[in-house]
């Protein structure tokens, strides 16, 4: 086997967690049969790219995550498959490539399947996947981004290490073009050009600050070109919107949109709350109250039993949740003090996925799409510091236990009809719709 191909995750790792995903987010997808939370926005933005390659009055964001539901969309058509799809692909695919980094940074199937496993079953990533909503698009791209740094980071060569970090780059201007906010996380990836070029061979101080600098540029150049990307149909239909000064006209109402914008919506706490939990937001909910026999549509309109309710609500996965805030503790106390890169990295991701939140407006929890990746990551590299029977052992039980919890929460996360009872059980805090 060549170094290369030592380098390489197995190709089963992540074929194997991508298709398992997929299936689970596949099942039910088109239920509810109703738009759902802000589905109405998205989806309808999305068709309007597909019709006129424009979406209708003033957007809220840029277009690349739209144009993603519209393949869907032209695909399977305007309902709720079609409008989802593609956001059930991207979480299966955000599955597969947390497994790939999990392999790159310990080398061990067991750990990198236990990655996948736990990706797949979280709350948070399976409610985002089965939306048609951005945040799924972001994160994945925000990942692809940190596993450029990663792999760039472990490549032999100068030129493999230059084209990881131009990837990078590029990955981040893609999510830039589904959420601005995927910018957050280019310190990380500026971090890593800087201490790898200062690192390089050998050089005159000067020299290494020229070339530093041509990196950046160069990575900033086509941070900007991907993001200019998603905005090529529109130039090419609408040939005025290409103009640059109506394209800056464009990019200042969206700014001005998210500057001046504050969340009423019920839903939307400080980002210090997804520590805790504790006010997960409530995709979709209905309840049924009328007597067996006399549902009204326009009351039950899933056609769910007497005294039933079906919700989605955007919780974490509580074995994900709780054990990847103790490993990110360990990985601060332990990895991160010795200066290991690979727990550098994943730490510097969760904060650039956390603290911009608390000092901005208020979220939702679904925004926390982008972070829970990088707790798995931690979970993944605080296992890896023990003897190699007892990962073994600990990723199986952890697995199991996520695994369960999945099965326990998947009603509250998949819209089945429950009883007031089994809802009551599934509720764990007051604040939980």
């Amino acid at each position: 086997m060549t170094s290369a191909a030592r380098r390489r995750a197995p190709w089963w790792i992540p074929a194997l967690v991508g298709a398992a995903a997929l299936v689970l987010r596949a099942i039910r997808l088109a239920s509810p049969d109703v738009y759902v939370f802000d589905e109405i926005y998205y989806a309808g933005d999305a068709a309007s790219l597909l019709r006129s390659g424009v979406e209708r009055g003033t957007p809220a964001h840029p277009p690349l995550g739209k144009w993603l539901i519209a393949l869907g969309i032209h695909t399977f058509g305007m309902n709720p498959t079609g409008w989802r799809i593609s956001a059930a692909i991207a979480g299966s695919v955000l599955c597969a490539v947390i497994a790939v980094i999990a392999w790159r940074l310990t080398r061990r199937p067991d750990l990198a399947i236990l990655a996948g496993v736990l990706a797949s079953v979280d709350g948070i990533l399976f409610t985002s996947s089965r939306v048609a909503m951005l945040d799924i698009f972001e994160a994945l791209f925000v990942v692809a981004a940190v596993h450029a740094c990663i792999v760039a980071f472990q490549s032999p060569t100068p030129s493999l290490i230059r084209r990881w970090h131009l990837l990078g780059a590029v990955w981040l201007g893609l999510g830039a073009a589904v959420k601005w906010s995927a910018l957050f996380t280019v310190p990380v990836l500026i971090a890593v050009v800087v201490v790898q070029l200062w690192r390089g061979p050998a050089a005159p101080a000067s020299r290494r600050a020229l070339a530093l600098l041509i990196r950046l540029a160069v990575a900033g150049g086509l941070t900007i070109a991907s993001y200019l990307l998603a905005y090529t149909p529109t130039f090419i239909t609408h040939p005025g919107r290409a103009n640059p000064a109506e394209f800056v006209r464009e990019q200042r109402r969206l700014l001005e949109f998210h500057l001046h914008l504050t969340p009423r919506n019920a839903y939307a706490h400080p980002a210090v709350d997804w520590l805790a939990q504790r006010y997960p937001t409530g995709l979709f909910g209905e309840r049924c109250t009328v007597p067996m026999g006399r549902v009204d549509s326009a009351v039950c309109p899933s056609g769910h039993g007497y005294d039933t309710t079906v919700s989605i609500v955007s919780v974490a996965n509580p074995v994900v949740w709780l054990l990847g805030v103790i490993a990110l503790a360990v990985l601060v106390g332990g990895l991160v003090y010795r200066f290991a890169v690979g727990p550098l990295i994943v730490g510097g991701a969760v904060l650039t996925r956390w603290l911009p939140w608390l000092g901005t407006r208020d979220g939702y929890s679904f925004y926390a799409a982008s972070l829970i990746p990088f707790l798995i990551l931690a979970i993944v590299l605080a296992l890896h510091l023990l003897p190699p029977r007892a990962i073994r052992w600990s990723a199986l039980a952890i697995g199991v236990l996520a695994v369960a919890a999945f099965a326990f929460f998947y009603p509250y996360w998949a819209a089945v009809p429950l009883s007031g009872g089994q809802l009551d059980l599934r509720q764990w805090l007051s604040t939980w719709p």
